[in-house]
């Protein structure tokens, strides 16, 4: 589930300014660069050469002795976070990527579970993401 999230999430935050604009998060700010850089992710240790990445906030407990290096963590990881995941501050409702775990389902389980075609799960699918962007 974790490559489904971490596009989803990068489609509903990076893509669309309006969100960029009305959330924020506590811990992160989301970042995105006009190319490629490459940054460690602070979760999975990993250099990563991204587009999109999530800055992490300066802690009020940090002390002058502390690194002062920006700390980033890859959209993968972030998204895959439940607790980092869920804006702090929003207006309006909050799309099902934001309330649900679980969201976007697998397609195959969905269309399994349900006995519906794969163009019945895709078209419901693309009818969520419709209604969910502001």
């Amino acid at each position: 589930m974790s490559i489904r999230r971490a596009t989803t999430l990068a489609r509903h935050v990076f893509y669309s300014k309006s969100i960029l604009d009305t959330y924020t998060w506590k811990t992160h700010t989301p970042v995105s660069f006009d190319d490629k850089v490459d940054h460690r992710c602070t979760a999975c240790d990993q250099i990563r050469f991204l587009k999109y990445w999530w800055k992490e906030k300066p802690r009020p407990e940090a002390t002058e002795t502390m690194s002062n290096q920006d700390r980033h963590m890859c959209s993968r990881c972030f998204a895959n976070n439940w607790n980092l995941v869920v804006p702090e501050t929003y207006s309006g409702r909050l799309p099902k990527l934001f309330t649900s775990p679980d969201y976007p389902p697998p397609f195959r389980k969905e269309r399994l579970k349900a006995n519906k075609s794969a163009h019945e799960v895709k078209k419901e699918h693309e009818e969520d993401l419709k209604e969910e962007r502001p």
